[in-house]
C-alpha cells in the first residue's frame, strides 16, 4: 500500500510542478466540442419525449455532458491560474484562457436552463401520475356508487357503501 502511493505521487508529482504545455492544454480544450455535440444531440432526443421518464433520462445524459464539458475548462483555468505571472501573460495562455471562460460562460448558462428544465419536467410526471391516480380513484367510487342498488331493505348496507365513494372521491379530488 506504502508502494503504490509512493509511486502514485512520484508520477503524479513532475505534473502538479510543471503543470501543462500548449498542447495538452489544447487537447483538453477539444474535449469540449464533443460534449457540445453529444449535447445538443440528446436534447433533440429529448424534444421528441418531452414529458417522459425517457426525457427527463435525456436530460439528465445531456447536463452531465455539460458539466463534463465545464470540468475540462476548469482543468485549463485552474492550470493557467497556478503559473506565475510571466507564465500567465503568454500570448496563447491569455487567447486559451479566454476561449475557456466564453466556453464556460455558455455552458453554465446551458446548464442553469438544463436544471430548471429538469425540475419543470419531474413536475409534469408528478402532476400526470397524481391526476392518474385521481382519475382512477374518481372511477372506483363512480362503480360502487352505480353498482350499489337503493332499497329500504340494505339502508346499512347503501350507506355504506356511499360512504366509501364519497371517501375515494375525496381522495380523488
Amino acid at each position: 500500500m506504502k508502494w503504490q502511493r509512493f509511486l502514485l505521487l512520484a508520477f503524479l508529482l513532475p505534473t502538479l510542478i510543471y503543470g501543462l504545455n500548449q498542447q495538452e492544454c489544447t487537447n483538453i480544450l477539444d474535449k469540449v466540442l464533443p460534449e457540445w455535440h453529444r449535447h445538443t444531440e440528446l436534447i433533440q432526443q429529448f424534444r421528441k419525449k418531452p414529458h417522459t421518464q425517457e426525457g427527463l433520462q435525456l436530460l439528465r445524459e445531456s447536463l452531465a455532458c455539460c458539466q463534463r464539458a465545464v470540468g475540462h475548462c476548469d482543468t485549463i483555468l485552474n492550470d493557467i491560474a497556478s503559473k506565475k505571472k510571466e507564465d500567465r501573460k503568454k500570448q496563447w495562455r491569455v487567447d486559451l484562457k479566454s476561449r475557456c471562460e466564453k466556453e464556460k460562460q455558455g455552458l453554465n448558462a446551458e446548464i442553469n436552463q438544463l436544471q430548471i428544465d429538469i425540475r419543470r419536467v419531474e413536475a409534469n410526471i408528478s402532476a400526470t401520475a397524481l391526476y392518474n391516480t385521481s382519475l382512477e380513484k374518481a372511477a372506483t367510487a363512480e362503480n360502487k356508487d352505480r353498482g350499489c342498488e337503493r332499497g329500504f331493505n340494505n339502508v346499512d348496507e347503501v350507506v355504506l357503501v356511499l360512504n366509501e365513494a364519497a371517501k375515494l372521491y375525496e381522495e380523488a379530488y
